[in-house]
Parts: structure tokens; C-alpha cells; sequence
């Protein structure tokens, strides 16, 4: 059975991704405005990390129906994920070098670019490395468990030695802090979570929206947004640089906040989306085009920020309400131009 708690949770980050560009875009011109932005920017990074929870949760889930031989489990994922890379990272790069100007127009700085995964797409490299790590994954409950737990040990660890070090220079330094966010070994805790959850689905194990549930998972998200906000990691002027871009999605106390929305989500989403059908057929289609979005929001957003700009650049009254449109209008955009590839030849584009 479909799990329609999935759907909404595979929304929810989509549209978390489409915020945290977003958010670049209003003034942040005082120290108010700044504090403003940073907040619902480090708030929405919720949303990488909840992709890896759903990886590894559907991986689990549909085990036994379709992960039945390794040739067409890596084809089919390769198709979803390195072929999608190899085109879209052409496209960047010339978006990037032409328009936006955040690509070098030179050939070691185009290598660079690419080293670090092509900006956002890097998670389409990420993904591969936990399918690979599925293959030998235990497959009963009691061996994920274990290794869920060593695993979370494992990230968070490795999360607070990159924010605390003294990281080694050389080598070390460049896995551990400029290119940890593309190696599997700081997202496993997530990864190991999705996939005890998706055993458990499996065997009929279901999240029900109790009372008491729903107050532990509003209780959680409400305390991981708090530490998420309060507890600053980059105190070392040397991480400062860390503090945005693709790197800031590795917080050490950001897998409470991520808890927090599975509960909640989990536990509340199905019976809501099954009472309403139109509202699940919404859902299921962002969820199905998830990818799509994820890949070509940015492209769409910058197009919206340039009609918004003036008004994202105004006070904070009409900077905000014009922040609302461009993630409405990018989120909205990106759907309108995943639906037309997907009904083409190119649907591959966008991993169908």
C-alpha cells in the first residue's frame, strides 16, 4: 500500500529546498532582517536530511517487490540519479557562467565547480553512495536497529569534530570540512532511521495520530527548532564559511528537528490526505515529481527573484509577503515545467 505519509513528507522537502534558496533573496540589510532570514533559512535545512530518511524508508519498504537483482536495482537508480547529474550539470554550468555569474568562466574554475557536485545537485551524487550501501545493508530488524543507533553516533560525531576539529589541513581537511556534505558517512544516521522505518511499515507497522503522539512530535519539532536556532556551531571565524551553502545542512543537533517533522508528518498526513481526495492527488503528484522540482527550481527562481526583486529588496512588511510569492511562484513554476518534461521524451531529465 501506498504510504501517503511519504508523499507529504517528500513535499514537505521539496518545498523546504525552494525556501532555503529563497531566502537569499530578501534585504538583509540590518542586523534585524539578517537574523530574519538566517532563521527560516537554517529552519528549512530540515529538508536534505529528511530526503535521506526517505531514501532509505522507500528503499526498505519496496525491498522484496522490486530490489529482487543488483544489475537493474543500479540501472534503474542510475537513471534516476548520475544521468540526470551529467545533464543538468551541463546546464548549470552554463546557467551559472552566462547568467549568474557564479561559475568561472575558466577551466580550473569550472573543475572546482564540479568537484563540489555542481551546486545543488550534488545530492544526486550523494544518493548513489547510500544505494550502494543498501546493497549489504542487514535485512532484519535487529541489525538495523544496531546499526541505526552506531550509525547516528557516527554522523553526529563526525558533525561536531568538522564544527570543533582541530581538522587536520591537507587532505583531512578538505574530506572532512569542504566536501563532507557530499559523503555518505555524515548522512547515515538519517539514512539508517528511514530504513527501520520503512521495515516497519513493511510489516505493517503504522504511525496513528494519537494525542499523545502528536504532542511528542509537535514537543520535538519545537525543541529542535530551538536548538537548531539557538546553538550556534560556527564559532571559529574559520567556519563562518560554512554557515550557508551546502555545507550548513551538517548540524549536529539537527536530526531533533528532523525527528520531529517524520512524527509529526507520520502520524498526521494519511488520515488527512485520505479525506481529502483532491488535496492527495496534489500531494502525490508533487511527490512524484519531487526530483524534477528539486533540479529545477533553482533556474525557476532565479527568474522569479529578478520580477520580485524590488520588493524582496523593501522593508521586511513588504519584503516578507514578497518572499511568500517567489517561494509560491518558484515551487509553482517548477511543477508547471517537471509536468511538461515528464510528458516528453526528456522525462529522464527529471528521473521518470
Amino acid at each position: 500500500p501506498r504510504i501517503l505519509g511519504g508523499d507529504a513528507l517528500r513535499s514537505i522537502a521539496v518545498l523546504g529546498v525552494v525556501v532555503i534558496h529563497a531566502g537569499y533573496w530578501p534585504a538583509a540589510n540590518t542586523n534585524a532582517e539578517s537574523a530574519l532570514w538566517s532563521s527560516v533559512i537554517r529552519l528549512a535545512r530540515f529538508s536534505v536530511p529528511l530526503f535521506v530518511v526517505l531514501a532509505g524508508m522507500m528503499l526498505e519498504y519496496n525491498r522484496k517487490a522490486t530490489h529482487t537483482a543488483i544489475a537493474p536495482f543500479l540501472r534503474r537508480r542510475g537513471m534516476r540519479t548520475i544521468v540526470p547529474w551529467i545533464a543538468w550539470a551541463g546546464v548549470y554550468m552554463a546557467f551559472g557562467a552566462l547568467v549568474t555569474g557564479e561559475v568561472p568562466q575558466s577551466a580550473p574554475g569550472i573543475a572546482d565547480w564540479l568537484a563540489y557536485g555542481a551546486g545543488h545537485l550534488y545530492f544526486l551524487l550523494l544518493v548513489p553512495q547510500l544505494y550502494l550501501l543498501f546493497l549489504v545493508w542487514p535485512r532484519d530488524l535487529r541489525g538495523q536497529l544496531t546499526l541505526a543507533i552506531v550509525l547516528a553516533v557516527l554522523q553526529t560525531g563526525l558533525c561536531i569534530y568538522r564544527l570543533t576539529g582541530p581538522v587536520p589541513d591537507g587532505l583531512i581537511s578538505r574530506l572532512v570540512d569542504w566536501h563532507g556534505f557530499q559523503e555518505a558517512p555524515f548522512w547515515l544516521g538519517y539514512f539508517a532511521a528511514g530504513i527501520v522505518l520503512g521495515h516497519l511499515a513493511r510489516n505493517g507497522v503504522r504511525l496513528r495520530p494519537s494525542p499523545g503522539l502528536i504532542t511528542a512530535g509537535v514537543a520535538t519539532v519545537a525543541a529542535g527548532s530551538y536548538l537548531v536556532l539557538r546553538v550556534d556551531p560556527f564559532t571559529a571565524d574559520s567556519l563562518r564559511m560554512f554557515e550557508s551553502g551546502t555545507g550548513a545542512f551538517l548540524l549536529p543537533l539537527m536530526p531533533v528537528l528532523v525527528v520531529g517533522v517524520v512524527i509529526l508528518v507520520l502520524a498526521t498526513a494519511g488520515p488527512v490526505l485520505e479525506a481529502r481526495a483532491l488535496l492527495r492527488q496534489a500531494v502525490e503528484r508533487v511527490s512524484r515529481d519531487a526530483l524534477g522540482i528539486y533540479i529545477i527550481q533553482a533556474i525557476v527562481l532565479y527568474g522569479m527573484g529578478r520580477i520580485l526583486f524590488r520588493w524582496l529588496q523593501a522593508s521586511p512588511l513588504i519584503g516578507a509577503p514578497a518572499f511568500v510569492l517567489l517561494v509560491i511562484l518558484t515551487f509553482a513554476g517548477s511543477i508547471a515545467v517537471t509536468e511538461v518534461l515528464a510528458r516528453t521524451r526528456l522525462r529522464f531529465l527529471v528521473g521518470l
